[in-house]
């Protein structure tokens, strides 16, 4: 599908907004950072308010890193976005949360983020790696505005790596 010059410049308003969302748990000057958007293809479509993102997508801004096959994105009826859903093989999320502190990353065959609720769930071997510490399991929810991670095993169970908090 091709996409004329008007709705190009829809689709670089919405990735921008994308890009922008604030993260309470990310470095202060992520949201202020450009916004560098990679994909083989993109689609929009204005009456369902969904945006579709294919083939080795990319979005870097500041530490905020996101890496799929596929990125759909949906907009409620005020044309907020609510919904960004990542695929691949899989998939990839990485922030640092605090200046001199590692990325936290996350890995999973799906990756739904809800922007209300500031939660990443990560679906099909969900990993999230925080620190040093490391979960896995079916499902995998990474909050972020807490830096919380909650894991969740039903096929496989759980299972946690939680590195000592003393002197090393």
């Amino acid at each position: 599908m091709k996409i004329n010059l008007r709705q190009f410049h829809k689709l670089a308003t919405l990735l921008a907004i994308i890009c922008n969302i604030s993260y309470s748990y990310a470095l202060p000057d992520d949201k202020n950072q450009p916004i560098d958007v990679v994909a083989d293809t993109a689609s929009m479509d204005n009456s369902t308010g969904t945006t579709i993102l294919t083939g080795k997508v990319e979005i870097v801004q500041g530490s905020l890193t996101i890496t799929a096959d596929k990125l759909v994105v949906q907009r409620n009826q005020q044309g907020d976005i609510h919904r960004m859903t990542a695929t691949g093989k899989p998939a990839h999320f990485s922030q640092q949360q605090l200046p001199g502190n590692p990325h936290t990353k996350a890995w999973g065959t799906k990756m739904v983020y809800s922007v209300a609720n500031q939660t990443i769930t990560i679906t099909g071997n969900a990993k999230v790696q925080q620190l040093d510490d490391k979960f896995t399991g079916d499902t995998v929810v990474y909050y972020m505005d807490k830096a919380i991670v909650k894991a969740i095993g039903t096929k496989q169970r759980v299972r946690m790596v939680i590195q000592p908090k003393g002197q090393k």
